[in-house]
């Protein structure tokens, strides 16, 4: 679960890796055989392992994961990429974030949680206009925003636009109908303090 230890993290995606790549050699020895008690990895089984990838930060697996996927010829799935994205969004990979949510889009398998991860790693990277650039091209396309998606973005407002954004943030989230919490209210409030709108 994602309340494991680093250690119990780095465990399950040691065994998830180990289990496809038995897989994968296995199906190779034996071909097609149908009597082959060791199935075919499938798009499910690399995505399963990105996931694990995912949790430890190991994006450079995670990109191999899914170029192997792809040359095995199986279509990645929403759930792959989202893994990718979000291992990169985890190692501060804010340009391969972006490269790997231009293919989402060009598949149409990006959603929420695939935009979500790539504006994550652009604040991380301190690259603040483009994780306010990746929120408004959501919008514009109307890709439904959750919470974390204005929280992102109040996170980048902190840091690279005026105090004005942050309101307009939250006033969006509240015509949807999306709580605030505690962390996006105090950083509205430092944005108002440092430009000492009080």
């Amino acid at each position: 679960s994602s309340s494991g230890s680093p250690h119990e993290s780095f465990a399950a995606w040691t065994a998830a890796l180990w289990i496809l790549t038995e897989m994968v050699n296995r199906c190779e020895q034996v071909g097609q055989d149908s009597l082959s008690a060791w199935p075919a990895p499938d798009a499910v089984t690399y995505a399963t392992c990105a996931r694990a990838c995912e949790r430890v930060a190991l994006w450079e697996h995670a990109v191999e994961l899914l170029q192997s996927m792809v040359s095995k010829q199986l279509m990645p799935t929403s759930s792959s990429l989202n893994a990718i994205l979000g291992a990169c969004d985890k190692a501060y990979q804010w340009e391969l974030a972006l490269l790997w949510l231009n293919t989402a889009r060009r598949k149409n398998l990006d959603n929420v949680v695939s935009s979500n991860a790539a504006m994550s790693a652009c604040v991380k990277g301190r690259e603040w206009a483009l994780a306010l650039s990746l929120l408004a091209h959501c919008s514009a396309v109307l890709l439904e925003l959750n919470s974390v998606s204005y929280s992102i973005a109040l996170n980048a407002c902190e840091h690279g636009t005026t105090w004005q954004t942050s309101i307009q943030l939250l006033l969006a989230m509240h015509a949807s109908k999306l709580p605030a919490d505690a962390g996006d209210m105090r950083c509205a409030i430092r944005m108002l303090g440092k430009a000492r709108k009080w």
